[in-house]
């Protein structure tokens, strides 16, 4: 299929949405929150399809809205069938790694969402194992994930562009300076209380 064509096809669809916006929102919360919820290693694709349909801002806290959500119930279904299986099985290394990343929970989840090293859904189910408070949890997951997907949904919005004028994008632009420098910086900023608590002196108690 020629881009000129795609441009057709994305034009209509579109067309509905933007026409049935709450029914196409609602629809599309559910698809992510079912992919995030089961598991599925990337999914990307949906956020940049979220980009096409409803633009960078309304695109992005559709998708921000379905992950969250989708997260959440991966967390509670991996803390009923595993329990502290996993834990167990780790041993004392990850009892260790538990209790730096329990100091600064929230902080930590937030950089991980910001910047995803790890992918999503392994990040939930280790949060889930170490019983993150699942307030700071669900937190952590919308702000950390929002500039992400609202990144990716306008990276879709540009694409839209080009199609439309029948011209095929770029896969590039997704790892253009723009677009990973901003993720980095937040990510680190996260992080901040994690790091100096590593490299300050520790005070000696005076007997």
């Amino acid at each position: 299929m020629n881009p000129t064509n795609i441009g057709s096809t994305i034009s209509q669809i579109s067309s509905w949405a933007s026409s049935h916006i709450i029914l196409a929102s609602f629809c599309s919360i559910a698809i992510y929150a079912l992919c995030c919820a089961i598991a599925m290693p990337s999914v990307a694709w949906l956020t940049l399809s979220s980009g096409i349909l409803f633009g960078g801002l309304l695109g992005g806290f559709i998708c921000a809205c379905g992950s969250t959500i989708g997260a959440a119930i991966l967390y509670w279904a991996s803390s009923q069938a595993f329990g502290d299986g996993i834990k167990a099985k780790a041993g004392t290394i990850i009892d260790k790694f538990e209790h730096s990343f329990l100091r600064h929970e929230f902080t930590n989840l937030l950089a991980l969402r910001l910047l995803p090293v790890a992918p999503f859904f392994a990040v939930t189910i280790a949060a889930s194992a170490f019983k993150v408070n699942f307030r700071k949890f669900v937190i952590a997951t919308f702000i950390g994930i929002l500039p992400v997907e609202i990144s990716l949904a306008f990276l879709g919005k540009a694409f839209k562009r080009e199609l439309m004028a029948g011209r095929l994008p770029s896969a590039h632009d997704l790892l253009s300076p723009s677009f990973m420098l901003p993720l980095i910086g937040l990510a680190f900023l996260a992080l901040m209380p994690s790091i100096i608590d590593i490299i300050k002196p520790k005070n000696n108690n005076l007997t």
